[in-house]
């Protein structure tokens, strides 16, 4: 991948209206309203699928540095 891929796709969003309506559009095809409610939180079904307990991933040892220290030589 390349680090262009993950800027917004139109330069003058700040500025130019018409940008503006094109970020507004590309971010709206995500459909936001079907993944959060109304207070801006992930919805009901999302979050269901969310790990808990020891399956998170901060959970396992591989993931979380801070529970298998090594020295860094």
């Amino acid at each position: 991948g390349s680090f262009r891929s993950h800027q917004v796709p139109a330069e003058r969003a700040r500025t130019d209206p018409g940008h503006r309506a094109i970020v507004e559009s590309w971010l709206r095809s995500y459909r936001p309203e079907e993944l959060f409610d109304a207070d801006g939180r992930p919805a009901a079904d999302i979050r269901a699928f969310v790990p808990r307990g020891s399956k998170r991933m901060g959970m396992n040892a591989r993931a979380n540095g801070g529970a298998r220290r090594r020295p860094l030589d």
